[in-house]
């Protein structure tokens, strides 16, 4: 989980590194910008729990308008929508991230890319509202369109905020293509076979690994 703005990033992972998922929290007010619902589960389950103050954004509704990635549901594109929605929120009650903390941008699932200025700025009205000390998000590596496109919009907000209740910006770890396998829990290789970002993995604890599933 590396940060992408100052040392100062370095610092606040180490804060929730020391904490535990049954211990005290960290009083660091921290935003999760996440492409879809499930996403924040995935990347930042730990980071969620470790701290007192835990906000999510969702880019996107997580519903795209093809059915066909839709697998099994037979429903509206509204109502996968609204139940992604009412999953997500389900989640995150298990890491205490309330309902009042749970942020929709509007974005649509697979066309985040069209609705950028839009996103950027509902995301830095949203981190004028909330004020967070860090905001974690994708990094941009070619996995997926919309994960991209939050690492866009994050990177932006952060900018243009500068100076005005700005955020600290990490990224968690997301999937990308390497030859013909998808990988998941490491950023980007360069030609060398180094990660592009270096920074501090999160190692669960039994209790985080036993509320990650259930999420």
């Amino acid at each position: 989980m590396p940060s992408k703005k100052s040392p100062d990033g370095a610092g606040a992972v180490e804060e929730i590194a020391r904490a535990t998922g049954s211990g005290p929290r960290s009083h660091l007010r921290v935003l999760v910008l996440a492409a879809h619902p499930d996403d924040e589960t995935l990347g930042a389950s730990a980071v969620l729990g470790r701290c007192a103050f835990p906000a999510v954004a969702f880019l996107t509704d997580g519903a795209p308008r093809n059915p066909q990635f839709r697998p099994g549901w037979n429903g509206s594109r509204e109502a996968y929508a609204a139940a992604r929605r009412q999953e997500a929120l389900t989640a995150l009650s298990l890491a205490q991230v309330p309902p009042s903390a749970v942020f929709w941008l509007g974005g649509t699932d697979l066309e985040s890319v069209f609705q950028l200025e839009t996103l950027i700025s509902q995301c830095m009205e949203l981190m004028l509202a909330f004020a967070p000390q860090i905001l974690v998000t994708h990094p941009y590596e070619g996995g997926h369109p919309d994960h991209d496109s939050a690492a866009l919009v994050a990177s932006a907000s952060v900018t243009r905020l500068h100076g005005r209740k700005s955020a600290e910006l990490l990224e968690m770890t997301s999937y990308h293509a390497r030859g013909d396998r998808r990988i998941t829990g490491e950023f980007l290789h360069d030609a060398g076979g180094h990660e592009w970002n270096s920074g501090a993995r999160l190692v669960l604890d039994r209790e985080e690994r036993d509320r990650k599933a259930r999420m």
